[in-house]
């Protein structure tokens, strides 16, 4: 009888302590949108296109990204009066711009499937719904700020782990291991800062990329939310 008390009891917290967590897990996503305008705000997102500035070696670099749903996406760079497409995926093919021929030139099979799996919307709005599981795995400090510390793991299997100000609920990094290209295998942080508003939805206006203890820092000057887009900005075109 002791022994099935304990059982029981032992079942009891081990179930209390999962409704527990994904009841904070809901309230730090829930609270982090709240404070940016709204679920609702995302989900009538349909397209949307960012425009900034990042420093090179070569100069200023004059940055253009598209997005549109469900899985489209484009990221142009100007350099010098020249523009190359970075990378792009119109919802088949992933290409860009050859550097060495300047020509537009489709990407591996497995970066298009990449691509592919990277929806317009952020995986953890509706997460429960699109099949990915969050978990909240305690705390940790990030450049000063006491943060929650959630894994996401996707449908598919990839992880991205988010970091959540735990005094603002302010989204601050995002951090996961590439899996494809010549980055494979490295941990790469991405921190978003300096939220303004944009027709109703606070969005972070300078992204920073850290890879190995190099950062880059890409500075939003302008975005726009659902302007109109043809399918021939996302479309590989062979030159």
């Amino acid at each position: 009888m002791k022994k099935q008390l304990t059982l029981l009891a032992t079942l009891f917290l081990l179930i209390t302590s999962f409704g527990i967590q994904a009841q904070s897990v809901d309230k730090i996503i829930d609270g982090y949108f709240e404070i940016i305008g709204g679920k609702d705000k995302f989900r009538k997102m349909k397209a949307m296109v960012m425009e900034g500035t990042a420093q090179s070696p070569q100069g200023e670099l004059q940055i253009k990204m598209y997005n549109q749903r469900p899985n489209k996406s484009k990221l142009e760079v100007t350099l010098q009066d020249k523009t190359f497409v970075v990378q792009a995926f119109d919802g088949k093919n992933a290409w860009g711009t050859n550097f060495m021929t300047q020509k537009s030139e489709k990407k591996s099979d497995e970066v298009a499937k990449e691509m592919a799996s990277e929806a317009f919307e952020p995986f953890y709005l509706d997460y429960k719904k699109k099949g990915h599981k969050i978990e909240l795995e305690g705390t940790e400090e990030i450049d000063g700020t006491e943060c929650y510390k959630l894994k996401g793991t996707k449908k598919d299997g990839k992880v991205q782990y988010l970091f959540f100000d735990k005094e603002s609920n302010a989204l601050i990094m995002t951090r996961v291991t590439s899996t494809t290209g010549p980055m494979k295998g490295q941990q790469i942080d991405a921190y978003v800062a300096d939220y303004k508003e944009v027709d109703g939805i606070m969005m972070p206006h300078s992204l920073t990329r850290s890879i190995g203890g190099q950062k880059s820092t890409l500075t939003i000057n302008k975005i726009t939310i659902n302007p109109k887009l043809e399918d021939k900005v996302f479309t590989f075109t062979k030159e």
